[in-house]
Protein backbone atom coordinates (compact mmCIF):
# COMPACT_ATOMS: atom_id res chain seq x y z
CA UNK A 1 0.00 0.00 0.00
CA UNK A 2 2.84 2.36 0.78
CA UNK A 3 4.36 1.66 -2.62
CA UNK A 4 1.06 2.52 -4.28
CA UNK A 5 0.81 5.77 -2.33
CA UNK A 6 4.37 6.69 -3.27
CA UNK A 7 3.60 5.95 -6.92
CA UNK A 8 0.52 8.17 -6.82
CA UNK A 9 2.52 10.93 -5.14
CA UNK A 10 5.25 10.90 -7.78
CA UNK A 11 2.68 10.62 -10.56
CA UNK A 12 0.94 13.76 -9.30
CA UNK A 13 4.25 15.60 -9.06
CA UNK A 14 5.19 14.63 -12.61
CA UNK A 15 1.81 15.54 -14.09
CA UNK A 16 1.87 18.83 -12.19
CA UNK A 17 4.86 19.94 -14.30
CA UNK A 18 2.62 20.37 -17.32
CA UNK A 19 2.93 19.07 -20.91
CA UNK A 20 5.73 21.46 -21.90
CA UNK A 21 8.12 20.44 -19.12
CA UNK A 22 7.22 16.78 -19.51
CA UNK A 23 7.94 16.86 -23.24
CA UNK A 24 11.30 18.55 -22.69
CA UNK A 25 12.24 16.18 -19.86
CA UNK A 26 11.47 13.08 -21.92
CA UNK A 27 13.25 14.66 -24.90
CA UNK A 28 16.37 15.12 -22.76
CA UNK A 29 16.23 11.44 -21.80
CA UNK A 30 16.09 10.43 -25.46
CA UNK A 31 19.04 12.70 -26.26
CA UNK A 32 21.04 11.02 -23.49
CA UNK A 33 20.12 7.69 -25.08
CA UNK A 34 21.29 9.03 -28.45
CA UNK A 35 24.67 9.99 -26.99
CA UNK A 36 25.07 6.47 -25.56
CA UNK A 37 24.00 4.64 -28.75
CA UNK A 38 25.48 4.19 -32.24
CA UNK A 39 24.25 6.67 -34.82
CA UNK A 40 24.89 4.62 -37.91
CA UNK A 41 25.54 1.00 -38.93
CA UNK A 42 27.18 -0.67 -41.90
CA UNK A 43 26.67 -4.33 -42.85
CA UNK A 44 28.52 -6.56 -45.32
CA UNK A 45 26.63 -9.76 -46.16
CA UNK A 46 28.82 -12.35 -47.83
CA UNK A 47 26.03 -14.91 -48.15
CA UNK A 48 25.76 -18.36 -46.63
CA UNK A 49 25.21 -16.94 -43.16
CA UNK A 50 28.46 -14.95 -43.23
CA UNK A 51 28.15 -11.28 -42.44
CA UNK A 52 29.71 -8.50 -40.40
CA UNK A 53 28.17 -5.33 -39.01
CA UNK A 54 29.90 -2.14 -37.93
CA UNK A 55 28.07 0.26 -35.63
CA UNK A 56 29.63 3.70 -35.28
CA UNK A 57 29.65 5.50 -31.94
CA UNK A 58 31.24 8.72 -30.75
CA UNK A 59 34.91 7.68 -30.62
CA UNK A 60 34.81 3.96 -31.45
CA UNK A 61 33.12 1.49 -33.74
CA UNK A 62 31.98 -2.02 -32.86
CA UNK A 63 32.24 -4.80 -35.43
CA UNK A 64 30.37 -8.07 -34.99
CA UNK A 65 31.25 -10.98 -37.28
CA UNK A 66 29.18 -14.09 -37.99
CA UNK A 67 30.10 -17.28 -39.82
CA UNK A 68 27.42 -19.72 -40.97
CA UNK A 69 24.91 -17.73 -38.93
CA UNK A 70 26.91 -18.17 -35.71
CA UNK A 71 28.61 -15.34 -33.86
CA UNK A 72 32.36 -15.46 -34.38
CA UNK A 73 33.82 -12.39 -32.67
CA UNK A 74 33.24 -8.78 -31.64
CA UNK A 75 35.84 -6.09 -32.24
CA UNK A 76 35.78 -2.65 -30.61
CA UNK A 77 38.24 -0.24 -32.17
CA UNK A 78 39.01 3.42 -31.63
CA UNK A 79 38.88 5.90 -34.49
CA UNK A 80 42.40 6.90 -33.47
CA UNK A 81 43.74 3.41 -34.19
CA UNK A 82 46.55 3.40 -36.79
CA UNK A 83 44.82 0.79 -38.97
CA UNK A 84 41.41 2.49 -38.95
CA UNK A 85 40.62 3.73 -42.46
CA UNK A 86 37.03 5.08 -42.39
CA UNK A 87 38.20 8.56 -41.51
CA UNK A 88 35.43 10.52 -43.24
CA UNK A 89 32.70 8.43 -41.60
CA UNK A 90 34.34 8.81 -38.19
CA UNK A 91 34.63 12.59 -38.62
CA UNK A 92 30.94 12.85 -39.53
CA UNK A 93 29.89 10.70 -36.60
CA UNK A 94 32.06 12.63 -34.15
CA UNK A 95 30.69 15.98 -35.31
CA UNK A 96 27.12 14.68 -35.05
CA UNK A 97 27.66 13.57 -31.46
CA UNK A 98 29.03 17.00 -30.57
CA UNK A 99 26.04 18.67 -32.19
CA UNK A 100 23.73 16.35 -30.27
CA UNK A 101 25.50 17.26 -27.03
CA UNK A 102 25.15 20.99 -27.75
CA UNK A 103 21.48 20.46 -28.60
CA UNK A 104 21.00 18.62 -25.30
CA UNK A 105 22.60 21.48 -23.35
CA UNK A 106 20.51 24.10 -25.16
CA UNK A 107 17.29 22.13 -24.61
CA UNK A 108 18.05 21.72 -20.91
CA UNK A 109 18.87 25.44 -20.74
CA UNK A 110 15.56 26.23 -22.45
CA UNK A 111 13.73 24.23 -19.79
CA UNK A 112 15.48 26.28 -17.10
CA UNK A 113 14.64 29.58 -18.80
CA UNK A 114 11.00 28.62 -19.28
CA UNK A 115 10.76 27.88 -15.56
CA UNK A 116 11.86 31.40 -14.59
CA UNK A 117 8.90 33.48 -13.33
CA UNK A 118 10.21 36.58 -15.12
CA UNK A 119 10.38 34.82 -18.48
CA UNK A 120 6.79 33.66 -18.15
CA UNK A 121 5.65 37.29 -18.17
CA UNK A 122 7.54 38.11 -21.36
CA UNK A 123 5.75 38.40 -24.68
CA UNK A 124 5.54 35.98 -27.60
CA UNK A 125 8.69 37.39 -29.22
CA UNK A 126 10.93 36.08 -26.43
CA UNK A 127 9.22 32.69 -26.53
CA UNK A 128 9.53 32.61 -30.32
CA UNK A 129 13.27 33.35 -30.18
CA UNK A 130 13.83 30.57 -27.65
CA UNK A 131 11.75 28.13 -29.69
CA UNK A 132 13.58 28.94 -32.92
CA UNK A 133 16.98 28.53 -31.26
CA UNK A 134 16.07 25.05 -30.02
CA UNK A 135 14.37 23.92 -33.23
CA UNK A 136 17.06 25.22 -35.61
CA UNK A 137 19.87 23.63 -33.62
CA UNK A 138 17.90 20.38 -33.42
CA UNK A 139 17.40 20.34 -37.19
CA UNK A 140 21.14 20.88 -37.72
CA UNK A 141 22.06 18.04 -35.35
CA UNK A 142 19.48 15.71 -36.88
CA UNK A 143 20.20 16.25 -40.56
CA UNK A 144 23.92 16.97 -40.49
CA UNK A 145 24.89 13.28 -40.87
CA UNK A 146 22.12 12.70 -43.41
CA UNK A 147 23.60 15.39 -45.66
CA UNK A 148 27.32 14.93 -44.99
CA UNK A 149 27.76 11.17 -44.56
CA UNK A 150 27.05 10.02 -48.17
CA UNK A 151 30.05 11.98 -49.47
CA UNK A 152 32.31 10.61 -46.75
CA UNK A 153 31.02 7.10 -47.36
CA UNK A 154 31.89 7.32 -51.04
CA UNK A 155 35.37 8.61 -50.13
CA UNK A 156 36.11 5.86 -47.59
CA UNK A 157 34.83 3.02 -49.78
CA UNK A 158 36.37 4.24 -53.04
CA UNK A 159 36.77 2.81 -55.64
CA UNK A 160 33.78 0.68 -54.61
CA UNK A 161 30.63 2.38 -55.98
CA UNK A 162 27.99 3.05 -53.33
CA UNK A 163 24.66 4.81 -53.29
CA UNK A 164 21.52 5.34 -51.29
CA UNK A 165 22.47 8.15 -48.92
CA UNK A 166 22.27 7.80 -45.15
CA UNK A 167 20.00 4.76 -45.31
CA UNK A 168 21.70 2.86 -48.10
CA UNK A 169 19.69 1.48 -50.98
CA UNK A 170 19.65 -0.85 -53.94
CA UNK A 171 21.84 1.36 -56.09
CA UNK A 172 25.36 -0.05 -56.53
CA UNK A 173 25.45 -1.85 -53.19
CA UNK A 174 26.24 -5.31 -54.55
CA UNK A 175 29.89 -6.34 -54.80
CA UNK A 176 31.42 -9.48 -56.34
CA UNK A 177 31.84 -10.89 -52.82
CA UNK A 178 28.56 -9.87 -51.22
CA UNK A 179 26.11 -7.07 -50.54
CA UNK A 180 26.51 -3.82 -48.62
CA UNK A 181 23.67 -2.27 -46.64
CA UNK A 182 23.63 0.56 -44.14
CA UNK A 183 21.30 2.85 -42.26
CA UNK A 184 20.60 4.93 -39.19
CA UNK A 185 21.37 3.36 -35.83
CA UNK A 186 19.43 3.53 -32.58
CA UNK A 187 21.15 6.79 -31.64
CA UNK A 188 19.82 8.65 -34.68
CA UNK A 189 16.26 7.51 -34.05
CA UNK A 190 16.58 8.51 -30.39
CA UNK A 191 17.84 11.90 -31.57
CA UNK A 192 14.79 12.21 -33.83
CA UNK A 193 12.37 11.49 -30.96
CA UNK A 194 14.28 13.85 -28.66
CA UNK A 195 14.11 16.59 -31.28
CA UNK A 196 10.36 16.17 -31.78
CA UNK A 197 9.63 16.17 -28.05
CA UNK A 198 11.94 19.12 -27.41
CA UNK A 199 10.35 21.10 -30.23
CA UNK A 200 6.87 20.47 -28.84
CA UNK A 201 8.07 21.37 -25.35
CA UNK A 202 9.38 24.80 -26.38
CA UNK A 203 6.55 25.50 -28.84
CA UNK A 204 3.73 25.07 -26.33
CA UNK A 205 4.73 28.08 -24.16
CA UNK A 206 5.01 30.20 -27.32
CA UNK A 207 1.51 29.19 -28.41
CA UNK A 208 0.18 29.96 -24.94
CA UNK A 209 1.85 33.39 -24.95
CA UNK A 210 0.26 34.20 -28.33
CA UNK A 211 -3.15 33.13 -27.11
CA UNK A 212 -2.80 35.30 -24.02
CA UNK A 213 -2.62 38.39 -26.26
CA UNK A 214 -5.94 37.69 -27.94
CA UNK A 215 -8.68 40.01 -26.62
CA UNK A 216 -11.53 38.29 -24.81
CA UNK A 217 -14.67 37.63 -26.81
CA UNK A 218 -17.69 39.99 -26.58
CA UNK A 219 -19.81 39.49 -23.53
CA UNK A 220 -23.40 38.44 -24.05
CA UNK A 221 -25.86 41.25 -23.28
CA UNK A 222 -28.70 40.36 -20.95
CA UNK A 223 -31.63 42.80 -20.60
CA UNK A 224 -32.05 44.24 -17.16
CA UNK A 225 -28.45 43.75 -16.10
Amino acid sequence: MRAADALKHWTRLILKQGPSRLAIAVGVLFLLLALASPLWSFTFNGGGGDWSTRTYGWTTFTQEEYENGIWDRTIVQSYASPNFDDLSIAATMGATYWLTLVFLIVLAGAAFVLALPRFRTMGPLAHLGLSLAVIILGVIALFYPVVVLPGGLATDLAPLPVGGGYWGGPVATTTPNGELTWGAGLGWWALLVGFLLGSVGVALPYIQSVRSLNPPGPRTWHPGR
